[in-house]
């Protein structure tokens, strides 16, 4: 189910390439953080990894979450650099003013 919420909200299509790569990687992890502690990541990476293939050509998010589950199944296991994506303001109150 988180799946297919992480696939949907990264099926959006970011203004450039950097934003990509965070909304890929933030991705990635809120799909890592929601599997059961008892599950077999393999199987879970695979199965993830097939789910979001067919949509990799469409958004770039998409294809940085598909390159992250590669790059945690390889072995020996490494360490992935990932990062919370930097701070966005959208406005605030100043720009809520201005649409009206």
């Amino acid at each position: 189910m988180v799946l297919n919420h992480v696939l949907n909200r990264l099926q959006t299509h970011p203004a450039d390439q950097l934003r990509a790569v965070e909304l890929g990687q933030l991705g990635f992890m809120e799909w890592l953080g929601s599997l059961p502690g008892d599950s077999d990541f393999d199987r879970q990476a695979r199965a993830a990894y097939a789910r979001a293939l067919p949509f990799q050509r469409v958004s770039p998010a998409i294809g940085v979450f598909c390159a992250l589950l590669l790059a945690a199944r390889r072995m020996p296991p490494e360490p992935l650099n990932l990062c919370l994506p930097r701070p966005h303001r959208r406005g605030g109150s100043k720009a809520r003013r201005q649409v009206q």
